[in-house]
């Protein structure tokens, strides 16, 4: 796993997620995430890691919860019920995309739990963060140096995965 630069002048403290750490949470989610759509799920994902990472080494922050909440933000798409079909209407597309985020928050805290080495209050906050990750209506206000940091930053990095 690569690890995140570390710049001088980092707004907030960087604590960082060993690679020990990050292997098999990795391993577990794309074992998922290649059950959903493969050709997008994987890319996107491990896309979304990376910019976690860049925004982390601009910003600093908590890589052992961003991370994390990276790479299990999608894999409620492979426990759904329409997981790898094609030709799904839009209603069904809108309902998963709700179902998502709350298979994936349930199945992020059962793999935490399992893999150890995270307090409860990461697990809550990882969870947390893969259960609002599509709902903007949602995140605290815009107050990116406090409460809402973890929300927009995660949001960030999935937006750029999409497009890259």
């Amino acid at each position: 796993m690569e690890q995140i630069p570390k710049p001088e002048n980092l707004k907030r403290p960087l604590i960082e997620l060993s690679a020990e750490e990050e292997a098999p949470i990795k391993e577990r989610v794309l074992s998922y995430l290649e059950k959903g759509k493969p050709d997008w799920d994987v890319p996107h994902t491990l896309k979304v890691v990376e910019y976690t990472r860049e925004l982390l080494a601009h910003e600093g922050g908590n890589a052992r919860i961003l991370i994390p909440a990276a790479y299990f933000h999608d894999v409620g798409y492979s426990l759904t019920e329409v997981a790898g079909k094609r030709g799904i209407d839009w209603q069904k597309v809108k309902n998963v995309k709700t179902e998502h985020a709350v298979l994936g928050s349930q199945e992020a805290e059962k793999v935490l739990r399992e893999i150890g080495g995270f307090t409860e209050e990461e697990i809550k906050e990882i969870v947390r963060l893969v259960l609002v990750h599509d709902n903007l209506w949602e995140m605290p206000a815009k107050d990116f140096d406090g409460e809402g940091f973890n929300d927009y930053l995660t949001v960030e990095a999935d937006s750029l995965g999409m497009i890259a």
